[in-house]
């Protein structure tokens, strides 16, 4: 019997199954042996779950009746997996395509780091140009601040000097389950956007290390610039969610009734007006709690 953790891996579906199959395949032809995978709907307008079951038939399913978001949804699945007691869980963006020695080069940095709260990938746009996306976020509490890490270097001098500021996207977030047990489940008042900042923000303050581990690659597309085909619901959720997570933090308001004002008059300038909307109803909503 191998003494290597078991993993419990979860994908949220919304209504874009050919996504999640995309992302699936991937999970499979993964060299990490010892893992479940666990597909949760999030309320699609259709069951997938014939079309999921056609092509994998392992997987664990679970079809939610309405929309939990990301919160809600990897929260039924985190609790799932514990009680069947394994290592790690892996929260995974049904967008995303993972390498084939991903999940490997985690585990094999947790094991090394045994203080490890939380650890994630580097993130690529896709495998044909290979930009970097994501190598890790800094975030100074006190200051007010937030940066992305711009390339490695960038990534080593903060770990070297500013490890405790180290925060994590939740696209493909392993969490140790001890952190689980010490600090609980995701925030469900963010619901989608802004919550992997903050259960990583909470990982620190319990004490635990937060990794980016570059060795281990992952692709997901970026968001284009055309912010005419982004969602609405998008720019809602991004504008609440920071309004909540500082206001949890730091206090930090004003800043962002400033910022929401800005951002929402930037998209009138550009004709945009949904999106403008949907930012100012996204303070108005993250002011009225």
């Amino acid at each position: 019997m191998s003494n290597l953790p078991t993993i419990g891996i979860i994908v949220i579906n919304w209504n874009n199954v050919e996504q999640t199959l995309k992302c699936l395949n991937s999970v499979y032809k993964m060299d990490y042996p010892y893992y479940k995978v666990l597909v949760i709907d999030n309320g699609s307008d259709e069951d997938p779950e014939l079309v999921l079951r056609k092509q994998f038939q392992r997987i664990k399913y679970i079809r939610n009746s309405s929309n939990l978001g990301y919160t809600g949804g990897n929260n039924l699945g985190m609790k799932a997996f514990i009680s069947e007691g394994v290592d790690f869980i892996w929260l995974l963006n049904n967008d995303a395509v993972v390498e084939k020695d991903c999940l490997s080069n985690l585990i094999n940095s947790c094991i090394k780091h045994k203080n490890v709260g939380l650890a994630s990938p580097v993130i690529y746009n896709n495998n044909f140009d290979n930009k970097l996306l994501y190598c890790g976020t800094s975030i100074d509490i006190e200051k007010g601040t937030k940066r992305q890490a711009r390339n490695f270097n960038e990534l080593q001098q903060w770990v070297q000097t500013i490890p405790h500021t180290i925060c994590l996207w939740g696209t493909a977030l392993l969490i140790s389950r001890p952190v689980i047990e010490e600090i609980g489940y995701l925030d469900e008042r963010f619901f989608a956007y802004s919550e992997d900042m903050d259960y990583s923000i909470r990982s620190i303050n319990a004490g635990f290390e937060n990794i980016i581990v570059e060795k281990a690659k992952l692709f997901h597309e970026e968001r284009k610039g055309n912010f005419e085909i982004i969602p609405y619901h998008y720019h809602y959720y991004m504008m609440r969610n920071e309004y909540l997570f500082w206001k949890k933090y730091n206090n930090l308001k004003d800043k962002y009734y400033f910022e929401a004002i800005n951002k929402s008059c930037n998209f009138y300038i550009k004709n945009n007006d949904n999106a403008a909307d949907a930012t100012l109803d996204g303070i108005w909503s993250a002011i009225r709690g």
